[in-house]
């Protein structure tokens, strides 16, 4: 035997490693599984003692076995590389067992309180961080975390150490360094509810702002921290707190306005920054109509062609003896045609300096904290400005407009003779379907864009776009940003003036009016259910024809949705949990995180799904 490994304390990989008979405990204790998920997240707190094997090159565990079960655990499931290497205490082979049953017998355990000031005493004295993590096997990362839970309020420390507040919950309370707010919160916890470590994080960093918040995205920390900003590190949950709010606003509001004047020189008549925005206001306003030139005689030529193209492939696809192949390379010719003439039109917009004088912009800051820029708004105040009471004579004076001439007809015979017009109306337009699309989505465009209601077509439509109860933010959703994006697409070729559509619509094919007519109802489907019942919402509203729904309008949910910690693991039973990574992964991802604690587990399975396209069975 070399007797000058004797009582060193040396780092030996593991596959080096064997289980000694000496090693006197059987049974009881920790379980390997618990301590592999402690090891895991903590690191190696306590060495191993080994002795040699004579020839063989190889150590006898005699003193922490189960570690030694729980490391081999660890790297069988690739948590750890295969070469992982720990610190061992090298004793002689007559020590072994004597070693061995005082650390299992006669020595109790350490409380986790007692490392964390161990720890903290190390350090304090002078011992550097990388020198402490070195020295227990841990990294550097585990040292401060436990640095951190050695700075929460004494008092806390010692309930901890009596069982009265959970290891969990100390991490989040260790999210502040202050004892007094620490204390405040846990005695303002007087429910179970509130003393969960998320309530308590989040008790705790009420007046901070997130760096998941679009402010923060938009300023960054650099940003901040070199405007004397201070930044709130949570160890536990890798989370980032600004501390000043104030601060933050302010520099949000700097950089926006900077924003807004570079907008500004392109020649809009107003710009506004707004960092805070419900996108129900962009409704409020109307869309500066593109400015077109005349078309050359060469652009009119083409749309002749491309008009008489058009009308012969309809010709051709409307015959009865046409084969479905056929029909397919019809209406790819059309619409081929139809981008031609679309390209003819977007070549007529021209610049115009005075338009865009009349009209505005709004720069914005999006969820993602990007900014956003609506440009070529009009305040509905300068789209009824037409209607003003008063015209301008060519000297520049305000002329006041001709009085009202005073109706003929007494009041009562004006209800009566507009009401059999209004009959004759409803007879007339039963018995003629295309015209009663173009007054239908009349009406509805002027309501929806204009928040205009003088249509003679007296409809509502529900608007249930919130979905109350929900506990969605629709405007962070895909889906909402689709809706917004087609909004200003259909918004920008409308008249400015309400009193314009009317002419404007009557003009429209009927694909473009069906457009506006799809948009117009959409905001009004409403499926959402409760656990209470599957077939019908809280309201009582039917919901058999859902999967009809989705299979006409050939909804696939993975493209509008993905499974977070946030908005669905969370919120299940583990369980439940596992079921969905097992159908997403299969078993060998179930095996990794089925021994985590809820909430490491909830973070394991949104990235295990991440990208896998699993949808829950209702949103299949």
């Amino acid at each position: 035997m070399n007797m000058k490994l004797i009582d060193t304390l040396q780092s030996i990989p593991v596959a080096s490693l064997v289980l000694s008979p000496l090693n006197v405990r059987k049974t009881g204790g920790q379980s390997v599984e618990d301590l592999a998920a402690s090891i895991q997240a903590q690191g190696l707190i306590q060495n191993l003692t080994v002795t040699p094997i004579e020839g063989k090159g190889k150590f006898e565990v005699v003193a922490g076995g189960r570690r030694w079960r729980a490391l081999r655990q660890l790297i069988q499931s690739k948590a750890l590389p295969k070469d992982y290497a720990v610190p061992c205490r090298i004793v002689s082979a007559e020590e072994a067992k004597e070693i061995s049953l005082s650390e299992n017998v006669i020595r109790a355990a350490m409380h986790p309180a007692d490392q964390f000031e161990a720890f903290k005493a190390l350090v304090d004295a002078g011992t550097p961080i990388e020198d402490v993590a070195a020295r227990f096997g841990v990294t550097p990362l585990v040292v401060r975390q436990r640095l951190k839970l050695a700075n929460v309020s004494p008092a806390l420390v010692a309930w901890f150490r009596e069982d009265e507040i959970t290891l969990e919950q100390m991490m989040a309370l260790a999210v502040t360094d202050d004892h007094a707010t620490q204390a405040r919160v846990w005695a303002a916890a007087v429910n179970s509810w509130q003393k969960t470590p998320a309530e308590l994080r989040a008790a705790l960093t009420e007046s901070d702002v997130r760096d998941s918040d679009k402010r923060a995205k938009y300023i960054g920390a650099e940003a901040y921290e070199r405007a004397g900003g201070l930044l709130r590190r949570d160890l536990f949950s890798d989370e980032v707190y600004f501390t000043d709010a104030v601060l933050l606003d302010r520099l949000v509001e700097e950089k926006l306005a900077r924003a807004a004047e570079r907008v500004r020189k392109e020649g809009w008549g107003w710009v506004e920054p707004r960092a805070q925005v419900e996108y129900s206001e962009l409704y409020t306003f109307g869309r500066l109509a593109p400015t077109r030139r005349e078309p050359t005689k060469q652009e009119l030529a083409k749309l002749a062609r491309l008009e008489e193209k058009e009308v012969q492939l309809q010709e051709e696809g409307s015959a009865e003896d046409v084969s479905d192949e056929r029909l397919e390379v019809i209406q790819t010719a059309l619409d081929s045609l139809a981008e031609k003439r679309e390209a003819i039109e977007d070549a007529r917009i021209v610049d115009d300096p005075a338009a865009r004088a009349n009209a505005g912009a709004l720069v914005l800051l999006g969820h993602d904290g990007k900014v956003r820029i609506e440009r070529g708004l009009v305040r509905r105040v300068e789209r009824t400005s037409s209607r003003r009471e008063t015209t301008h004579a060519e000297g520049g004076e305000n002329v006041p407009s001709k009085p009202k001439e005073k109706s003929a007809f007494s009041d009562a015979l004006t209800r009566r003779l507009t009401a059999e017009r209004t009959l004759a109306l409803r007879a007339v337009l039963a018995a003629q379907p295309a015209h009663a699309l173009t007054v239908l989505v009349h009406s509805l465009v002027l309501a929806t864009f204009y928040h205009d209601t003088r249509s003679p077509l007296v409809v509502t439509i529900k608007d249930e776009s919130a979905l109350p109860r929900s506990g969605v933010d629709a405007d962070k959703t895909k889906a909402t940003e689709a809706l917004h994006a087609l909004r200003s697409e259909l918004q920008s070729v409308l008249p400015v003036n309400a009193e314009d559509v009317w002419a404007w619509m009557t003009s429209q094919d009927q694909a473009t009016q069906l457009c506006y007519l799809a948009y117009c109802i959409a905001p009004a489907l409403n499926v959402m259910q409760d656990r209470a019942s599957s077939s019908q919402t809280t309201s009582g509203r039917p919901l058999d024809a859902v999967p009809s729904l989705v299979a006409l309008l050939g909804l696939d949910m993975a493209d509008w949705w993905q499974a977070s910690a946030e908005n669905f693991f969370s919120s299940v039973s583990k369980a439940t949990l596992l079921d969905a990574v097992r159908e997403g992964k299969g078993n060998e991802a179930v095996y990794r995180i089925e021994k985590m604690k809820k909430a490491d587990m909830v973070v394991a399975a949104a990235t295990a799904l991440d990208g896998a396209r699993w949808l829950p069975s209702l949103l299949r």
